[in-house]
């Protein structure tokens, strides 16, 4: 498996995979690069995350979980 980490606008990046560093188990984005990605992907992340809470009722601390990626140039969108 190859990958690369990049300093930078991340959400600028063309990539398979994007990871969002989560900072709360309800997927607000309310701040930092969170905040900035979903900012720049659209509606789609916020709809995606608040459904994903609704299904999972508490995200798990160290888990991964996909969301839509909206208009962000990458395959995949991880939050972590």
């Amino acid at each position: 498996m190859k990958f690369q980490v990049m300093k930078g606008l991340i959400w600028l990046q063309r990539c398979d995979v994007l990871v969002n560093p989560c900072e709360n188990v309800l997927l607000k984005h309310d701040k930092g690069v969170s905040r900035d990605l979903a900012e720049f992907a659209g509606p789609q992340i916020y709809k995606a995350s608040n459904d994903l809470v609704l299904k999972e009722r508490v995200l798990q601390r160290g888990q991964v979980y996909e969301t839509a990626t909206g208009f962000l140039n990458c395959k995949k969108l991880f939050h972590a």
